[in-house]
């Protein structure tokens, strides 16, 4: 085989990889969905917003009412959540919230295993705001998209 057409096998194989990787980040993204209490107002924002609640940056919706996050801990969703928006392995998230906690800058978020208590805390609670997968959400809840 010639230098010329092996160096195309290895672009087509790159390139190929490459899109493996693109679909496979992309539906991440489709894994988990946001969601809130019924009465949050809100009903998109945008991936620095999501990140800047989920880290304790934002503490208020813009009607002034207190953001209550909500946890699920472990699990693919979760997983593809704080990567995908949060930008931080569920371990290093953990790890940033101890030191919030620790420090006295923040509260511990509210954590469950199971999305069926996520999405019963979230309906049950004023200002809440949490994830879980994209097939586990309920009417209970509102949906939020993220732009």
């Amino acid at each position: 085989m010639s230098m010329k057409g092996l160096n195309s096998q290895r672009f087509l194989a790159a390139m190929l990889s490459f899109m493996l990787l693109a679909i496979s980040v992309a539906s991440f993204a489709s894994d988990y969905v946001l969601i809130a209490n019924r009465k949050v107002t809100v009903s998109s924002i945008s991936r620095q917003e999501a990140k800047a609640i989920f880290t304790g940056d934002t503490t208020r919706w813009d009607d002034g009412k207190p953001i209550q996050i909500v946890i699920l801990q472990g699990g693919d969703a979760s997983r593809s959540f704080l990567q995908n928006v949060v930008g931080k392995t569920p371990s290093q998230f953990d790890t940033y919230w101890k030191r919030l906690i620790f420090t006295g800058k923040a509260g511990a978020p509210k954590s469950f295993d199971d999305p069926a208590s996520v999405v019963r805390h979230v309906s049950g609670t004023a200002g809440a705001v949490g994830f879980v997968g994209a097939g586990e959400a309920t009417g209970q809840v509102k949906i939020i998209s993220i732009k």
